[in-house]
């Protein structure tokens, strides 16, 4: 009995084994060839108590992706209160993979892009 179960749990490790190494085949093998800039937006307004794991987890994601070196966390301030900018700029001191911007700024102006056509 204990030889069985022995081979269910080898099993179960080989086809997880498996399906690593075809998920990470097929993400090089369909990777973008451009390169340019990867932006993952996070708007944020009113107290936010949650401003800083929700910047924490782009992050995370935006690190997990594959894509070009030049990406960051775009965190749109759309209007938050004095305690959570404040967490928002600590997270963009500790992080430099976050952006912090108000609702403001033209998208143009903060992925530095020039002669876009008008599109920003």
């Amino acid at each position: 009995m204990a030889e069985w179960i022995g081979w269910a749990v080898a099993a179960l490790f080989a086809m997880v084994g498996a399906v690593t190494v075809v998920r990470g085949a097929l993400r090089w093998l369909l990777r973008p060839e451009e390169t340019g800039v990867l932006v993952l937006a996070v708007p944020l307004s009113g107290p936010a108590e949650d401003a800083e794991e929700r910047l924490r987890a782009a992050v995370g994601r935006l690190l997990w992706l594959d894509g070009p070196e030049d990406r960051f966390v775009l965190c749109l301030d759309g209007g938050l209160d004095p305690q959570a900018r404040a967490v928002c700029e600590a997270a963009a001191r500790e992080m430099p993979l976050i952006r912090l911007h108000c609702a403001e700024d033209r998208l143009g102006d903060i992925l530095g892009t020039e002669g876009t056509g008008g599109l920003f």
